[in-house]
């Protein structure tokens, strides 16, 4: 949706707006929180709803950071273990049942198996991305010396900038990225845990559960851990 001076997805409102209802509705429940029918299954509820709007949209890349959260939070509400990994089975069954319904994701994948297979397809992204973080080494080429943004990595600036770090600073600069989320979580986990109240705590545990889920996810992404997905690298990326 543009606004003219600025533009946004509605699904990066629904993500906040989740992780709010989500607090709520696991602190008004806190004495059922280990049960079933109170405790775990309306979480799942309200997440596959918000998730189920965004997957309409064709987006699977959003969803999958919002069932992430979701999880965390139950975990940090003291929902049983064994109702989440009961859960894990249908969302794994679901992305996999939309992974497999649309042909370019199948592909994707695949690529990702092996990129050099499609070198000049979908495993270019991917390729070009294993130059950068191997062109700059340890200490990278300098800053803004990085040529793959130069139109050989495709999204430089959102869902691969994680690489035009590798290639710019080098294995310590992508180093210091990762330590600087790491004491990101660390001070939302102090605030979590020094909240006044469970909705605090829990509000806290989402908003960085979600950032560091998303973070990770890039990084993974970047480094050919996971699949391509376009998201951004939250702080980093343009936008």
């Amino acid at each position: 949706i543009s606004l003219g001076f600025v533009g946004f997805q509605p699904s990066e409102i629904a993500r906040f707006a989740l992780i709010v209802l989500l607090a709520v509705r696991l602190t008004r429940d806190r004495a059922h929180v280990q049960k079933f029918w109170r405790g775990f299954l309306p979480p799942m509820f309200i997440t596959g709803l918000f998730a189920g709007l965004v997957v309409a949209e064709r987006d699977l890349g959003v969803p999958m950071m919002m069932v992430g959260v979701m999880f965390i939070m139950m975990l940090a509400a003291g929902v049983r273990w064994r109702y989440i990994l009961l859960g894990l089975a249908p969302a794994a069954a679901a992305a996999t049942a939309l992974i497999i319904m649309f042909p370019h994701r199948v592909i994707r994948f695949i690529a990702f198996i092996d990129p050099w297979s499609y070198r000049q397809s979908w495993g270019w992204q991917l390729i070009q991305s294993y130059s950068a973080f191997a062109r700059g080494g340890v200490a990278g080429v300098g800053p803004g010396a990085g040529e793959q943004k130069l139109g050989y990595l495709p999204a430089p600036h959102t869902d691969f900038i994680f690489s035009v770090i590798g290639e710019e600073l080098g294995l310590l600069g992508t180093l210091t990225v990762v330590l600087l989320f790491m004491a990101f979580c660390y001070a939302g986990i102090r605030i979590a845990m020094n909240a006044q109240d469970g909705f605090g705590s829990l509000l806290a545990v989402g908003i960085v559960g979600i950032i560091a889920l998303q973070a990770g996810f890039i990084m993974a992404v970047n480094t050919g851990l996971l699949p391509t997905k376009g998201l951004p690298l939250p702080f980093i990326s343009y936008g």
